[in-house]
């Protein structure tokens, strides 16, 4: 299982049982809570399991069914992690981040600080999931380079 905030992502393996226990559990959660499941916008999907059999989860959890790949929390899950959809838009995170800060009132220190706490955080959230390819490791280091020691410059500084 995995929860951040108001989602949940439940793994389990193929068979009814496991369904009826993951219903039962949301059901729990309500009685506690006082909270209600909307199972309408909940989804499911099943990997290597045939069709008929999702049906029959449909019905049993009411819910509907799940495109393959999806986002969660903004990153493309239940795709091929080394393609290179995956890391362009998290470089367009980082690179989007850049333009908002660009300004050139910010001192060598506010810098460093964005550099450290910012922009690292985006690519340690991708990071905690997936192997990053080593090419584009170099690249967010080369953006955070060049944002460090350019900072929207249109010529290059001495990188000390």
């Amino acid at each position: 299982m995995l929860q951040f905030v108001d989602d949940t992502i439940f793994f389990c393996e193929d068979n009814v049982k496991n369904i009826i226990t993951i219903k039962c559990v949301m059901r729990c959660f309500e009685i506690v809570c006082g909270l209600k499941v909307n199972f309408r916008k909940s989804r499911i999907e099943g990997i290597s399991i045939q069709n008929t059999e999702i049906q029959r989860y449909f019905v049993i959890l009411n819910c509907n069914q799940m495109d393959v790949p999806f986002k969660y929390l903004g990153v493309l899950m239940g795709d091929n992690h080394r393609k290179k959809i995956l890391w362009n838009d998290m470089i367009l995170k980082i690179k989007n981040e850049l333009t908002t800060w660009k300004g050139k009132h910010l001192s060598f220190a506010d810098i460093v600080t964005l550099v450290k706490s910012v922009q690292s955080s985006v690519p340690l959230y991708y990071l905690s999931l997936f192997r990053i390819p080593s090419a584009f490791g170099k690249i967010i280091t080369r953006i955070q380079r060049d944002f460090l020691w350019g900072w929207g410059s249109d010529r290059r500084k001495v990188a000390w």
